[in-house]
């Protein structure tokens, strides 16, 4: 009988434990969770992304109070502060899981860059939108001088997953959360200027002490804040060869392809009508100054397969490809660039033709940034031909992101295209001679912003020739003059 008891209590007590256990084991698999409404997508994807331990019960609250829930979940905008109102002060583990970024937007060719903070807060000509919402023809503005990829960007907005929890199946699923975020690795900053001769005395003057502070004066200070600059080098990099018969020739001592690297300069374009001006010889010895001096270059080579190769960068994360190819009408002495396009065995440059359609299409993607400059259109002119938009516009059907254009020695106007921008023509850079041409010593520096694969932002900074010498041109004759000419385009 006494044995009967015995036992009877051990079972009882088993029991006990049991049902205890039990007890305790389905409080730990509740979760109390708070999520304000306007959260909730932001808490079913979580879920959804993130599945929680099996058996879960979650118990919604509405209102922020855990008090003695042994575990508590909230999503909140910030390291909201109000925590403590929910009773005893826990501590909590917090996680970054969501982050929007968002800019003011204007329209592309609007002449601010930056606005302040304050200013943005009291003015209603600016929209303030995500981010990722914004194209072409809408550009963002930097706030107060400070970018996205900056940690103290003002319009970020941070959402977070707080837990409060010893369970170590809650532990374990909150320490299985990737931190989500809207930034990628950064804003490259991607410089373009027209056409740059550096004959006729420039390249002398470069080789002079301080010859790049006088050549290029104020504008190296843009000039050298910039992640790639490009160019277009309406010359030939070599002092080798003899004349072709053509009206012009323009050639300069390569020893100054340094003074170019030294400011900031990644690439030039060589598919252009100077580019053979000193015939095969000049040709071939100026590919291997560029190279010599690590400047990069497309659309030229020793024979279709190099002329093909587009140049490639790869810059905080975001890879670049660059094109190049001509498109320029015969000269008047009889010149046609056409016949010294490159081939399977012969070197040249590359054509704007049905080839570098096919080469788009097969080499742009959604996973590069590609620019595409073109040697094209009709000299002293500040409106494209129609020829040269219907090229343009097809460069950009075949996968271009941007298409910058020269040779008519004028500023022409901007086409935002499917989202896309056209340049058709930068006009001159360095080009000494001008002084009795009509805008031919109008220039710019163009800045494009790219941040997640797209223009962003957009920045022109106006340019006059005097001579040898640039500078930055005072008061606005140049901008507004470009704005009507893309007004024209529309």
């Amino acid at each position: 009988m006494k044995l009967i008891r015995f036992l009877a209590g051990i079972n009882l007590k088993i029991i006990t434990v049991l049902l205890l256990l039990t007890y305790l084991n389905l409080e730990a698999e509740q979760l109390y969770v708070y999520v304000k409404p306007q959260y909730s997508k932001i808490w079913k994807d979580l879920i959804q992304n993130y599945k929680l331990p099996g058996g879960t019960e979650v118990i919604k609250l509405t209102s922020p109070e855990y008090n003695t829930h042994g575990n508590f979940l909230y999503i909140s905008k910030s390291s909201w502060a109000d925590a403590e109102k929910g009773g005893k002060r826990t501590e909590f583990i917090k996680k970054n899981i969501r982050t929007f970024i968002y800019a003011p937007a204007v329209p592309f060719m609007d002449k601010n860059s930056n606005i302040s903070l304050a200013d943005l807060q009291h003015t209603q000509n600016v929209k303030i939108v995500p981010i990722t919402n914004i194209e072409l023809p809408l550009k963002a503005l930097s706030v107060n001088h400070i970018y996205p990829d900056n940690k103290n960007y003002p319009l970020k907005i941070k959402y977070f997953v707080n837990m409060h929890s010893i369970n170590s199946g809650f532990l374990d699923w909150f320490n299985s959360i990737a931190p989500e975020s809207a930034d990628n690795n950064g804003v490259v900053w991607i410089e373009a200027v027209g056409d740059t001769m550096l004959a006729r005395g420039v390249d002398l003057s470069l080789l002079e002490a301080d010859g790049t502070s006088y050549i290029f004066g104020n504008t190296l200070s843009i000039l050298e804040n910039s992640d790639f600059l490009l160019g277009n080098l309406e010359c030939v990099a070599s002092l080798k060869g003899t004349e072709a018969d053509k009206r012009y020739h323009f050639h300069f001592n390569p020893k100054v392809l340094k003074n170019l690297k030294e400011i900031g300069f990644s690439y030039f374009s060589i598919a252009n009508n100077h580019s053979l001006d000193y015939g095969l010889t000049g040709f071939l010895d100026a590919l291997a100054n560029l190279k010599s001096a690590d400047l990069g270059f497309s659309g030229a080579g020793k024979n279709l397969e190099n002329a093909s190769k587009p140049f490639l960068a790869n810059i905080k994360g975001e890879k670049i490809q660059v094109f190049s190819a001509g498109a320029y009408p015969v000269e008047s002495s009889g010149f046609d660039g056409r016949k010294f396009t490159a081939k399977n065995h012969t070197p040249g440059i590359l054509w704007a033709d049905k080839y570098l359609m096919n080469l788009l299409s097969l080499k742009a993607s959604k996973n590069t940034f590609d620019i595409v400059m073109i040697h094209g259109g009709r000299e002293w002119t500040s409106v494209p031909t129609e020829k040269q938009k219907k090229l343009y516009r097809a460069i950009i059907d075949h996968g271009a992101d941007i298409v910058i254009g020269s040779h008519p020695h004028f500023l022409q106007g901007f086409e935002i295209y499917r989202h896309k921008l056209i340049a058709y023509s930068l006009g001159n850079f360095i080009f000494p001679g001008m002084e009795e041409t009509e805008y031919g010593e109008d220039s710019i520096i163009l800045k494009v912003g790219v941040y997640g694969g797209r223009i962003l932002y957009l920045e022109i900074y106006p340019v006059l020739i005097r001579g040898r010498r640039i500078e930055l041109s005072k008061g606005n004759r140049i901008k507004n003059r470009l704005i009507k000419l893309t007004e024209a385009l529309r």
